[in-house]
Order: structure tokens, then C-alpha cells, then sequence
């Protein structure tokens, strides 16, 4: 269901999952619509043993780092340890993350995971 120009309530693309294949390489959550996206919320999740600091990155050609997020361990997978929304970590302005058409979001961690460690990241927002 729309919501003025953009449907905010839709995962823009399939979860994203980290894991020790990926190394600490960032890889793709979603790309900026023709007219640009809106991303109002990226959740986080991990099954790993130990807490996880995620990199959110926008690559334009070239790659940002936005900053650092922990991810406590079991998070969105133990009811006593919700998922984590890293825009209310690290707050975003105008209260969400604006790509701009062709710009990519991507994840990535600081350390390489664990063999059966998965990390799943999740952003949820809309096309212009």
C-alpha cells in the first residue's frame, strides 16, 4: 500500500546475508530507484556467538563508510535480543537514508565471521 510517493512499509529487496565467504568485502542491500529511494529503516541481524560491528557503506563509484554498528549476538533471532535498526544507532537526517538513483547501500563487517555465522541485514523503504 502506497504511502504518498513511495511505499515505506516494503522491504526493498530480499534480506542480505553476510557470511565468512563474504570476508570483510561490503556487499549489496539495495540500489537507488531512477528517481532515488528512500531508505527509513535497516535492520540487523546475527546468529554469531559474540557481538558483530557491521559497516554501512553507499558506493556512488566510490565507497563511504557511514559508520559502524554493533550487533549484539542472537540479535533478531533471540526473543530477548531484537533485531537492530541501524538508523537509530546512527542516526540518519532528514530520519532516513536518501540514495540517490544508481547509488548502492552495502554492508560488510569489520572481522571475518565465523563458519556458521550468518548476518542478515534488511532495509525497508521505497522508490520515488
Amino acid at each position: 500500500m502506497g504511502l504518498g510517493v513511495y511505499d515505506e512499509h516494503s522491504a526493498v529487496n530480499p534480506m542480505t546475508s553476510l557470511t565468512i565467504a563474504d570476508t570483510t568485502v561490503p556487499k549489496y542491500v539495495t540500489q537507488g530507484g531512477q528517481r532515488g529511494t528512500r531508505i527509513d529503516a535497516l535492520m540487523l541481524t546475527s546468529n554469531a556467538a559474540a557481538p558483530v560491528v557491521v559497516q554501512l557503506v553507499l558506493d556512488s563509484g566510490t565507497a563511504y563508510v557511514l559508520g559502524t554498528v554493533a550487533v549484539p549476538a542472537g540479535a533478531g533471532l533471540d526473543p530477548a535480543v531484537p533485531a537492530v535498526d541501524a538508523f537509530a544507532v546512527f542516526p540518519v537526517a532528514p530520519g532516513a537514508l536518501i540514495l540517490a538513483g544508481g547509488t548502492t547501500l552495502k554492508v560488510g563487517v569489520t572481522v571475518t565471521l565465523g563458519a556458521a555465522d550468518v548476518v542478515g541485514a534488511l532495509a525497508f523503504g521505497g522508490d520515488f
